[in-house]
């Protein structure tokens, strides 16, 4: 793999970087020994990786084709800006400031350490060890844990697959011969020293007190592990003579004889092999017998060297066994993160092949996760270094001794809720009037907040005829059965200090805690480890307090999408091509039917007020500001329903909501919906279907367009930390901002109101669980929210989400009933 870096406009190529014999990871001639191999399988698969520190972004390329080649054929002179750029520019896109990770100290310490490689690799030799070192650090540590594959790169995947597969099976075929060549030494050795045994005179100990130490040493410690065998052996031998032993068949004695011999044999050998042991214990233990013994050592025999040689031989052969199985089981791991990468990709279309949170909650244990506890120590990052600090027992007991309290507050909000919300199979419902009673208490707190806005000046409006009084308020409806946002907050703010405080105090154990915002990345640290615990148990708390309040949304979108959506068709039409274009000739045509009863088309929405507003509002408010363009483009959208008449309403109800009129015992036939059409013409009907049938086409393409929204919301779902998930709420908002930019047909400059109408679009089209969740996390971040990180780019997108929940809301409470 070959492996680019920019900095300050300079491009250089490191050493070749490969995981040598499938098990090795090499950077040039160096070659590291002290990590777990398993993570560098993206080696086999990667050809090229270019680090751009200037744009703090990272690219990757598995495509070995001609171009490639090129490029890394180029002489290191030779290597221009313009030239890897135009290269990496359709390359995948692993990650970078368009991902938001810039309050991430570990992406900080992965630019500043490639900078640092540039400066030394233009100033010295590029097979310098310390430099080769520092970039296997690089690699491994910061760059390999990022990079996941998708479903197109399986056949590289099965191809690096079937390369491992080969190095394995050779593995095993070493192991299998030298363990064969080991098992026949030690047959030679064996036979080699009860020969020595036999000739030898090692019963007399002049005759042992003559040989060499180390001989005795290596003799004796083969002699006991003889005995040992061989009376294992005399068991098996007296066992089986035992059971022959009162037998007549002739071939029962012809086994017992054939056993006794065999017996007797090995009771010689035993025999032999104690006398020369303890002989051989007496002469090197000598001291404590006789103190004037002396020894006249001769000099080693060719057959006593012989056997030293073998035994040496022996040695190195189980050495090399050992190594040979540490490499299959480092080569058995490498191929096994292959295989989970494959399966991974083949089940949910992408992997990163490491010791990623799947679930929500769960911890998965990989064993080839390379940020666990197997890194050198001088590489470990500032997340496992705030882990160590905070393995000292004060500030663990006092972690634990915190989460366990917020554990606690959550058990018993949740069960305050329980109390108030589902009541028991066995006890009986609600009574009517205790209904009436709510439903009252609730109102009646709707009516003293109205009061109290106009200052008691006058009494609430009476109802207008034709409106239904909304069935319940927010206060019956949001506070009975649901967990206060008081309480909410509080815990919040608790969590926010606690982390605060253990961040400047874990800050104090490292020499270089005065640099700027070193406090700041100690606080991301340690976040995560809190969250880890906290987080299950603070979103269950948000979603629990937020779940009326939105269901409750949710099903009102569902039953009255039009209200809400009355711009739907301008606003699809800016980011659709269709043949559903406006022409300027045919807007008096179409008021002109509506006043008919005829409408095909939607009038075309006047700008000029919604920009004047938008001017206005430059200095002011971030959150009021767009919320006041939004009322006005709502009230806008009143105006021209009142224009345009209730058929266009109806029509787009029939298609979107079909269940509803079918429910009702409503034909839905597209042409067709009761009496109300039931004047139309045949040619009416059929341009009414056509129109219907293209608002169609421009739905789904719209969605298209945005898809990539949903699949961040589902990555919000599963993140654990605060700035996981913050991060994935600042990429939505810009996934919107970008595709806007790309499909928006008019030549008008981005405003907030394009990216909220799309937002609202896109939000309603939610499920109720997922609306409820990306609603309730929402809230959780923002109380969450630290100051360092008020005001920048990531507290934008918490507050223009914020903005169209509440768009959403207000609308609920302004048309509360559907139309009869």
């Amino acid at each position: 793999m070959y492996l680019y870096l920019r900095s300050e406009g300079r491009i250089v190529r490191a050493p070749i970087v490969t995981l040598k014999d499938c098990l090795r990871p090499t950077v040039g001639q160096y070659v590291e020994a002290r990590i777990e191999p398993a993570l560098w399988y993206k080696v086999l698969i990667l050809d090229s990786i270019f680090i751009d520190c200037d744009h703090r972004a990272i690219h990757c390329s598995c495509d070995s084709d001609e171009n490639a080649r090129a490029l890394h054929s180029l002489e290191p002179a030779a290597l221009t800006l313009e030239v890897v750029a135009e290269f990496f520019s359709d390359k995948d896109y692993t990650f970078g400031d368009g991902h938001f990770y810039d309050f991430d100290p570990n992406v900080d310490d992965l630019f500043e350490t490639s900078r640092n490689i540039v400066i030394h690799l233009r100033c010295v030799d590029n097979e310098d060890m310390i430099i080769c070192e520092e970039i296997l650090k690089l690699i491994h540590v910061f760059v390999l844990p990022d990079i996941r594959f998708l479903l197109k790169h399986r056949h590289v995947l099965l191809k690096a697959k079937t390369e491992i597969e080969m190095y394995h099976v050779h593995v095993e075929k070493r192991i299998e011969h030298t363990d064969e060549t080991k098992r026949n030494s030690e047959k030679a050795l064996r036979r080699r020293r009860e020969q020595i045994l036999k000739t030898g005179q090692f019963d007399s100990q002049k005759y042992v007190s003559t040989l060499n130490d180390d001989f005795l040493q290596i003799l004796l410690k083969h002699i006991c592990k003889d005995i040992i065998l061989w009376n294992e052996y005399l068991e098996v031998k007296q066992k089986e003579i035992q059971q022959l032993r009162d037998s007549a068949n002739e071939t029962d004695i012809h086994v017992l004889s054939k056993a006794r011999s065999e017996r007797e044999i090995v009771v010689k050998a035993v025999n032999r092999s104690i006398i020369a042991r303890e002989e051989i214990k007496n002469v090197l233990g000598r001291s404590h017998v006789k103190r004037k013994f002396r020894r006249q050592i001769s000099r080693l025999s060719d057959e006593h060297s012989a056997y030293m040689n073998e035994t040496k031989s022996i040695d190195k052969l189980n050495g090399s066994i050992r190594d040979l199985i540490y490499s299959k089981i480092k080569i058995s791991s490498v191929r096994e993160a292959v295989l989970l990468t494959i399966q991974e990709v083949d089940s949910d279309g992408k992997s990163y092949g490491f010791n990623i949170k799947k679930s929500a909650f769960e911890n998965e244990t990989d064993f080839f996760d390379s940020r666990a506890s197997k890194l050198p120590k001088d590489w470990t990052t500032l997340d496992e270094q705030v882990k160590d600090v905070l393995n000292k027992v004060s500030l663990k007991s006092k972690y634990a001794t915190f989460c366990e309290r917020i554990k606690d507050q959550c058990r018993r909000l949740g069960k305050d809720k329980e109390l108030f919300a589902g009541r028991p199979s066995f006890l009986e419902p609600l009574t009517k009037s205790m209904e009436e009673l709510i439903t009252r208490t609730g109102n009646s707190s709707v009516d003293r907040r109205a009061s109290k806005s106009r200052n008691g000046s006058c009494k609430p409006s009476p109802e207008i005829i034709g409106v239904e009084k909304r069935k319940q308020s927010f206060s019956s409806i949001w506070s009975m059965g649901s967990i206060s946002k008081t309480d909410c907050q509080r815990i919040c703010k608790d969590i926010s200090n606690h982390i605060m405080e253990m961040a400047e105090e874990i800050s104090k154990e490292f020499p270089h805690s005065q640099q700027n915002n070193f406090v700041n990345k100690v606080y991301v640290c340690y976040e995560q480890n809190l969250a880890d615990e906290l987080m299950r148990d603070m979103c269950d708390v948000y979603e629990q307090s937020y779940k009326a309040q939105c269901f409750s949304l949710a099903d009102w979108l569902k039953r009255n999408s039009v209200s809400v959506g009355n711009l739907e068709e301008e606003i699809l039409r800016k980011f659709t091509c269709s043949s559903l274009d406006y022409d300027d000739d045919d807007d008096e045509d179409e008021i002109a039917a509506g006043e008919k009863g005829n409408t095909r088309r939607m009038a075309k929405p006047t700008e000029d007020t919604t920009d004047a507003k938008l001017q206005c509002a430059q200095h002011e408010d971030l959150v009021q500001s767009l919320i006041r363009i939004l009322d006005v483009s709502m009230k806008e959208a009143e105006q021209e329903r009142c224009v345009c008449g209730p058929q266009t309403d109806e029509i787009m109800s029939q298609y979107l909501e079909p269940s509803i009129a079918s429910s009702n015992g409503v034909p839905n036939n597209g042409c067709a919906r009761g009496e109300e059409y039931a004047a139309l013409s045949e040619n009416d009907c059929l341009e009414t279907h056509t129109y219907v049938n293209e608002l169609d086409l421009l739905r789904r393409e719209f969605y298209t367009i945005f898809k990539h929204f949903y699949e961040i919301v589902d990555e919000e779902q599963v993140a654990v930390s605060y700035f996981s998930k913050l991060r994935t709420f600042t990429r939505a908002v810009k996934c919107i901002e970008e595709q806007i930019s790309k499909h928006q047909t008019t030549t008008t400059d981005l405003c907030a109101d394009d990216l909220l109408d799309v937002l609202i679009l896109l939000l309603r089209k939610l499920e109720p669980q997922k609306f409820l969740q990306l609603y309730a996390h929402l809230n959780l971040l923002i109380h969450l929210s630290p100051q360092f990180m008020q005001g920048n780019a990531h507290d934008y997108s918490l507050v223009t989400i914020s903005v169209a929940y509440q768009y959403l809301f207000e609308q609920q409470l302004l048309n509360k009933t559907p139309k009869s």
